[in-house]
């Protein structure tokens, strides 16, 4: 059985009005509604309007060619050898429901309409075309007009008799038969049944006959598709699209939202209407007497699934779990298809069976190719679940994967199971329907997976009409979530989740205050340095533990950058530039350890672990931690569900062509090995701590990140900035941005603005007027930014570039393109605003609605950029945001994956982690409320021909709350630091250590910064910091320190420390509402002065017999003494 659609009417064998078509033939359809023919309408010069489809949309003779060269090909011999073909019709009730009947499918097909009570007989030498008087003259001007100027095949001649009782038309066909002598055998439909005096006349008369089923000559005939009936199908699909998109998803998480009851029934009729009105969903221009449906919709939930398509919804009511929806629109007689399965609160194992199907899927697309058996498309999806994480799904595969469609919605005779051996032809149009049967789930219990789409078989590449329903699995998920848990502006998605890695549900204000409150208490109570460095420490969450290692990490650091200085010393190169290049590896080449003793010490059982010294990443697999080099781990994401989340690692696999598609690779894509050995796809982790699995994200991404870079640098030559040509795309359209201005400017006002385009191998920039394009190549793409607007005034996309182009007449490394979405400034003297007015409540209505479109708007083209293109997007982490000041101004930066950017202000501050040979963090005192953190560039060793060339960038007036933060998060990313109590001149530094190069490693390198050193008697272990003053020895003193920056900033009160009311937004989507209550150091609060407080530390020291020591040590080659 197949469904049926809604009930419709055939045209009627009535008294129908002459009227003429183009070629001046006479067609009658009047006398039957239009919105029950089905046909398309146009007016003719006189007024009088003719259906398309008798005469004109159906060449006639044509399509006779093709049934009969369907006839002559037949692998069936009793059908080759029949002695004539009957097909006829009967007649209907008022209200009775057509149906799928391949009779009134092959009337349509070659007339245009369905007609009743109508014979046809092909024989050998004639076609004899049975009809009442009226209906057989209109049928002779029609045989008479032909098909226009397309050349008739060679077939028969074609007569038209005309009956006038229902007794006449048996012995008209009996007449008609008795010219063929070879074989009494006659091919009719066998399997339908009609009613009326002409089916009754004509079914007694082939009775007296052996006879045949030519079911499987009409649907070969009709099995390829004329461009005029691809445009049919390509409308029925995109109505079936849009009331997909347009309406089902948007009253579907309706439904859910608001945990609302409805039956399948309901939602099925609901459904059914948006079809049957296209302007319901955004198709005015769709005829809605030409729409109808393929079948009542289906939709299931609960535990109940039956995926054969003649399934009905029931009346039971919406459960929220699996979902699986069905809808097929008929446009003009044509049908299409599209189901998907939706997702409520998935399991893991649900998921994972969700991707293997659509594995299955993608593979079944890839087989259905021109020349391909039928069957060869079921194997494919069935070799694609066997080599899933799930093999065993191969049982619940439905026992076929689709059929072909056209007028008729199921043609049995094109199924794609496993016993078909017909060819796949250019030109058809199947069902491409995948599905998963009698599933359960621990959690879920019982459930299915479907997904279907309309595909039009071409010769160079298939066409999949309803793509644009998403089915991958981020798109079919729904979590049931409180509120809280969302963002309030509702801009971002979970793609960019990484981005927002969980955090304590404390506010950072709570944070910052009890730090805050933590050192006051400590001033005026403690006399002990290291019990109040390890006090705030504690207050910071940080063990004796962690601080141990992390010390150990960076004294490991600070012998790894001292070995590499004394070799690129050794070999002459001190251009920081390594050498030039080097042949791209083999991944079978990289090794991540010679044996399994030489495993990290930090490694624990059934915990991942990062190993960024390695580069490498050890996963628990059966308890075992098995190591797994960077360049074979593609990508990794984080996605929560309920009180667990869940860590997804994709592997490198050896890339293959599918179907033919054309597969846009990177040139710097992983080199596989030529052999056959089998690859591990993905691997999936649980966790209930949240944190942990974020943790890992960032550092697996960071890690993935500077070692493409690092192979990136390797392969290609600094000195080539030459750009190539931008190569447009012209396979259709390309991911593009409208109305965005661009920084540098080129122009002002309105006219700094223009269209952005992602192409073959680069973006291209078009301005409104009065300026020249600019192209920028993939390849000259350092690091790519996207910042959505959470505060700020614009939404972004920024590119750092490895080498300069021209904006206008500048020459530039950084180039932005934003949009604005709120007004930069507010008239403070506007004495009309009030706190309630409508007006302003409205604006702000306007201003968050403008923000979150444009947020949108940039994130789906960064995502179409990513999935096309070989370019990735960082994401800045907000929850990592501080302040600082890189040039005069406090700003936030925010840490990305490789860099620290800020990207609202401009000029941009972006830094790259991967060139910064050490850090240094200055005036770290706690008298100061601010400390500075200077960066030392690799290539210091040589002075730059270049004075634009920094060598060191300085951060200043950092809060003292974010000093133990940033210190992790150098650590994570490999960076030595140092710190002291006074800034240091860097520019008379460098040139120091530039002079004498060898001294400076002989004597340590860059050890005369560290404070954190430990002396012979002292302790070792003594604390992250350590004291000021402790660990170096008596007489030493900084070289060119800037000693009036300490004095002014000791005797403020604070130092950009202020914040941004804008802030806040920041950080309430990670950490709380405001940062309200932020403690400070107030001189006035009662208890002792800080001399006192000095003066028992001291007496303290002297107790425990600590000799005091002044701050700072001269570099090597340096000679120490008063200034």
């Amino acid at each position: 059985m197949v469904p049926l659609p809604r009930k419709r009417k055939p045209a009627g064998p009535g008294n129908l009005s002459f009227l003429k078509n183009k070629s001046g033939a006479n067609i009658s359809c009047a006398g039957t509604p239009r919105s029950q023919l089905g046909v398309d309408w146009s007016s003719q010069s006189d007024g009088r309007e003719v259906p398309l489809g008798f005469g004109k949309m159906a060449p006639l003779q044509g399509r006779l060619g093709k049934l009969y060269a369907a006839w002559q090909d037949c692998q069936t011999e009793e059908l080759k050898r029949a002695a004539a073909l009957v097909v006829f019709t009967g007649k209907l009730d008022e209200n009775e429901d057509v149906g799928y009947a391949k009779s009134y499918a092959l009337f349509t097909w070659l007339f245009g309409i369905e007609l009743q009570e109508m014979c046809m007989v092909f024989k050998r030498d004639a076609i004899v075309m049975l009809a009442s008087a009226d209906r057989a003259a209109e049928l002779k001007e029609l045989v008479a007009a032909g098909d226009g100027d397309v050349e008739p095949p060679a077939i028969p001649k074609i007569e038209v008799v005309a009956w006038t009782t229902a007794a006449d038309i048996g012995k008209l066909l009996l007449s008609s038969l008795d010219s063929t002598q070879d074989t009494d055998t006659l091919g009719i439909l066998t399997k339908e049944t009609h009613r009326g005096e002409v089916a009754d006349a004509v079914g007694e008369t082939v009775k007296s006959k052996s006879h045949t089923n030519i079911g499987e000559i009409i649907a070969t005939a009709m099995s390829t598709k004329d461009e005029k009936e691809i445009g049919r199908v390509k409308r029925a699909a995109l109505l079936t699209a849009a009331v997909f998109k347009n309406y089902f998803l948007t009253a579907l998480e309706s439904i859910v939202d608001e945990g609302r009851e409805i039956t399948h029934e309901a939602f099925s009729a609901d459904i059914e209407q948006r079809l049957l009105d296209p302007a319901s969903v955004k198709l005015e221009k769709f005829k809605k007497e030409l729409c109808d449906v393929c079948y009542i919709p289906i939709i299931q939930s609960g535990e109940t699934f039956d995926l054969r398509p003649s399934a009905v919804s029931d009346s039971s009511k919406l459960q929220f779990k699996c979902i699986v929806a069905s809808i097929g629109a008929r446009y003009n007689f044509y049908c299409s298809n599209a189901c998907r399965t939706y997702l409520i609160d998935p399991t893991q194992e649900q998921s994972v069976n969700y991707a293997a199907l659509l594995e299955a899927y993608e593979a079944a697309l890839a087989a259905l190719r021109p020349g391909q058996e039928l069957c060869a498309v079921y194997q494919a999806a069935v070799d694609a679940l066997m080599k899933s994480k799930n093999p065993a799904l191969v049982e619940n595969l439905t026992k076929n994967v689709g059929f072909l469609m056209g007028i008729e919605f199921r043609e049995a005779s094109f199924l794609l199971n496993a016993k078909n051996r017909r060819k796949v032809e250019a030109g058809m149009v199947f069902n491409l329907c995948v599905g998963l049967q009698n599933l359960t789930d621990a959690k879920n219990g019982a459930y299915a997976l479907q997904v279907a789409d309309t595909v039009i078989v071409q010769a160079e590449m298939n066409e999949m009409l309803t793509d644009a329903v998403k089915k991958a699995l981020k798109s079919i998920r729904f979590f049931l979530r409180d509120e809280d848990d969302d963002d309030e502006e509702g801009g971002n998605d979970t793609e960019h989740a990484d981005a927002k890695r969980s955090v304590k549900k404390e506010s950072e204000a709570a944070r910052r205050s009890a730090k805050m409150a933590t050192l006051e208490q400590l001033e005026q109570t403690a006399g002990d340095r290291k019990k109040r460095q390890a006090a705030v420490n504690s207050s910071a969450g940080i063990t004796a533990e962690e601080l141990d290692l992390r010390r150990k990490h960076q004294e490991e650091l600070g012998r790894k950058k001292l070995a590499e200085g004394l070799e690129r010393l050794k070999n002459g190169d001190l251009d920081g530039a390594g050498p030039k290049e080097k042949p791209l590896q083999m991944l079978d080449q990289y090794l991540a350890y010679p044996e399994a003793s030489r495993y990290p010490a930090q490694v624990r059982p059934r915990q991942i672990f990062v190993d960024l010294d390695m580069e490498c990443v050890l996963v628990p697999i059966n308890g075992v931690p098995v190591p797994f080099h960077i360049s074979m781990i593609k990508n990794c994401s984080k996605s929560d569900e309920g009180s667990h989340s869940y860590l997804r690692i994709n592997f490198n696999t050896p890339p293959k062509l599918a179907g033919g598609a054309v597969i846009i690779r990177s040139a710097d894509g992983p080199q596989f090995p030529v052999d056959d050995k089998h690859y591990i796809k993905e691997i999936t982790f649980r966790s209930s701590a949240a944190q942990n699995i974020s943790d890992t994200v960032r550092k697996i991404k960071e890690l993935r990140k500077r070692f493409t870079s690092r192979q990136e640098e390797e392969r290609e030559q600094e000195s080539l900035v030459e750009q190539a040509k931008l190569q447009f795309d012209k396979r259709g359209k390309v991911p593009s941005l409208g109305d965005v201005s661009l920084r540098p400017p080129v122009a002002t006002g309105k006219f700094n603005s223009g269209i952005l385009e992602a192409h073959l191998n680069g973006f291209h920039y078009r301005p409104v007027k009065g300026s020249a394009p600019i192209d920028i190549l993939y390849s000259n793409i350092k690091n790519a930014f996207f910042q959505d607007s959470q505060g700020e005034t614009i939404v972004l996309v920024h590119f750092t570039l490895k080498n300069p182009i021209m904006v206008g007449k500048k020459k530039t490394a950084e180039v932005q393109f934003y949009a604005e979405v709120m007004e930069a400034a507010v008239k403070l003297n506007d004495t009309k605003r009030r706190m309630y007015d409508q007006d302003e409540l409205e604006e702000e209505q306007r201003e968050r609605e403008l923000r979150n479109k444009m947020n949108r708007v940039f994130l789906k083209f960064t995502r179409e950029v990513e999935d096309r293109y070989s370019v990735e997007f960082e994401v800045p982490y907000r929850q990592l945001k501080f302040h600082g000041a890189p040039r005069n101004t406090s700003v936030n930066l925010i840490p990305t994956v490789s860099c620290i950017v800020d990207l609202i202000e401009w000029p941009v501050f972006v830094l790259t982690l991967a060139d910064v040979e050490i850090a240094h963090f200055e005036r770290v005192h706690f008298q100061l409320k601010n400390f500075d953190l200077v960066f030392v560039f690799k290539g210091f060793e040589v002075e730059s021909a270049n004075k634009k060339d920094q060598q060191f960038a300085r951060i200043s007036s950092i809060p003292m709350v974010e000093l133990e933060m940033l210190k992790k998060f150098l650590d994570e990313q490999q960076i030595k630091y140092y710190e002291g109590p006074a800034n240091l001149n860097w520019p008379n530094t460098l040139k120091t250590i530039r002079a004498d190069l060898e001294g400076f490693y002989d004597e340590g390198g860059w050890d005369f910064l560290n404070m954190e050193g430990s002396s012979d008697g002292g302790e070792e272990g003594e604390g992250e910091g350590g004291d000021d003053n402790e660990s170096l020895d008596p007489g030493d003193q900084a070289f060119d320190v800037e000693s009036d920056i300490l004095e002014e900033h000791s005797g403020s009160e604070s130092d950009y420390s202020e914040e941004d009311e804008d802030s806040d937004e920041a950080y309430n989507e990670l950490d709380g509402p405001s940062d309200e209550g932020e403690a400070e150091l107030d001189s006035d609060e009662e208890g002792e002065d800080w001399d006192a407080l000095e003066e028992a530390a001291r007496k303290d020291d002297r107790r425990k017999g600590v000799e005091e020591v002044v701050p700072e040590r001269a570099p090597p080659g340096k000679k120490r003494g008063r200034k």
